[in-house]
């Protein structure tokens, strides 16, 4: 996990000053900004690059969120001995489309690359099902996913969302194949601890709020 802590005005450089005097309604509020470290255990990214290497076997590479952007980033560079435009190179070679909506779709070019090729008008899963299933009928779609620590849920630990996105694709005739990009570890697994130290940081006044 990293942390990004936003300070008070009062300590920032003289040169933003003008902060101070802001109206906004975090004016003066610590704020602790808390998000997973993107790093894929060892047999998480086995699977990852095993699929970037048969990426010729798929017509669709289905990016569901920034998360799953940065582990095939991370991982297909690796596999391009850490040169992103051969990264592009072996993604165009495979021809197969990249899928991602939202502002995720703007992001892609810039850290692959290459642009998305599919991008449906809403961020939901018929929206992203119509746009992929009518561009490519019967696509085989990879689909680097965050599954649930420890296996919970049902399809072998897909989080609801994924497991709704991948019904909506194989009920138009795609085929799916879900690959675990990172895990999920609940805020209060095991007992509340994990977040002992934000709560310790809140009771001591170091900062006003904790986002998670």
């Amino acid at each position: 996990m990293f942390a990004l802590l936003i300070c008070a005005p009062s300590l920032l450089p003289a040169s933003l000053s003008l902060l101070r005097h802001t109206s906004l309604a975090l004016a003066d509020r610590r704020i602790l900004v808390t998000a997973p470290r993107i790093e894929a255990a060892p047999l998480v990214a086995a699977l990852v690059d095993e699929s970037l290497m048969r990426l010729s076997d798929y017509d669709a590479l289905l990016l569901c969120d920034q998360h799953a952007l940065d582990v095939v980033v991370t991982r297909g560079t690796a596999l391009a001995d850490g040169d992103k435009a051969v990264l592009a190179l072996m993604l165009r070679a495979s021809s197969v489309e990249i899928a991602a909506a939202g502002p995720l779709s703007t992001r892609v070019a810039m850290s692959l690359g290459t642009p998305a090729t599919v991008v449906p008008f809403e961020t939901t899963p018929d929206s992203m099902t119509t746009a992929l299933c009518q561009l490519r009928p019967g696509a085989r779609v990879l689909l680097p996913a965050p599954a649930l620590a420890g296996g919970g849920g049902d399809a072998g630990g897909a989080t609801p969302e994924v497991q709704a996105l991948i019904a909506a694709l194989e009920q138009a005739g795609a085929s799916v194949t879900s690959v675990p990009a990172y895990e999920l570890v609940e805020l209060d697994g095991g007992g509340g601890a994990p977040r002992d130290a934000e709560l310790e940081l809140l009771a001591t006044g170091t900062v006003d709020a904790v986002c998670v």
